[in-house]
Parts: structure tokens; sequence; C-alpha cells
């Protein structure tokens, strides 16, 4: 019985898996294609879930009383509400007797601006991917050449300035003697 690998160095058995991968990837793709035009993901669809989160303040939540600072929750708006991530609202007495007093206490967490800024950013490629090692800087390549390799770059990079200029240089159309083309 022969093992898999040796199964894949059969041609027509590696062309038979190759063909089943290609179509599991295709109707994987138009899959996905379907279920993006279903649920109307763009990527501004998407930008617009995660703005409210990055822009996100407390001073959307809070107004000033005197000295104090209290929550106020009525000009809180659909896409500031996005923001919350948590409310806590505790109502308790504190004291006894004629010193007792009604407290109520409001928690406020609001969504963490980085992951969704990050998110943003990749969705429309503003984060580049770190350089690849790509071997030696042109100038160290250069370096690294012989006088007659750096001739024969320099008359091919003469020959591309010419083939460039050639290009951009308007036609002259030839005149008859009348001056007419």
């Amino acid at each position: 019985m022969k093992n898999a690998r040796t199964l894949r160095l059969e041609p027509d058995i590696d062309g038979r898996i190759n063909e089943l991968l290609n179509k599991r990837q295709s109707i994987e793709y138009a899959a996905t294609q379907r279920a993006i035009e279903r649920l109307a993901l763009t990527k501004e669809a998407m930008a617009r879930e995660y703005v409210p989160l990055v822009s996100s303040s407390m001073r959307h939540y809070v107004v000033n009383v005197g000295t104090q600072v209290a929550f106020d929750f009525s000009q809180v708006t659909d896409e500031q509400w996005k923001a919350v991530k948590s409310l806590q609202v505790e109502e308790y007495v504190d004291g006894k007797g004629e010193n007792a007093r009604e407290v109520r206490r409001v928690k406020l967490w609001l969504h963490d601006k980085v992951d969704p800024g990050t998110l943003i950013a990749k969705l429309f490629n503003w984060i580049l991917p770190p350089p690849r090692d790509s071997g030696p800087s042109e100038e160290e390549r250069l370096r690294k050449l012989t006088p007659e390799q750096r001739a024969e770059e320099m008359a091919q990079l003469v020959q591309q300035a010419r083939e460039v200029l050639a290009l951009a240089r308007p036609r002259v159309e030839p005149r008859d003697d009348d001056g007419q083309s």
C-alpha cells in the first residue's frame, strides 16, 4: 500500500487532488462573495461600526453641575451609545436615621479605542507591513560591482533614458512643399 507522499508523485492522482482543492477553493470564494453581498459588508459599513468606538469621549456622557461632574444621558446619540461597553447604576441608602441619604452611583465603561482604530487602519491598508529584509541595499550592490559592470549598467540606463525620451518627444509629421502635412 502506497503512502500519501508516494501517491502525490503520480501525475494523475496529483492532478485530481489539485483539481478538487481548486474546486473547493472556488466554492468557498463564491460562498464568501454571496455572504458579503447579502450582508452588505463593505469597508465603509465596517468602518461605520468602528468609528464611534474610536471617537468616543467621556465628555459625551457627563455635564458640569457646579463644581461636580454628573452623568447626563439625555443627549447621548445612538452612535455614542455604540461606544458604551458597560453601564452600571447602583442605588442605595447610606447611613441611618436623620443622617441617611440616598446615593446613586453610576459607573460607565467605554470600549477600548486601540483595537477598533487598528482594525480601521488595517481595513484601509493604512498600516504597512514591516519591510522584509530583501538583501543588500542598492548602494551596497553598486559598491560590489567591478568598473566594467558599472559601465555596462550605465550604458543600459543611458539606453533606457533615450527610449523614454524618444517616446516623450512629439512626433513631427513631414510637410510637403506647400507647408501642409
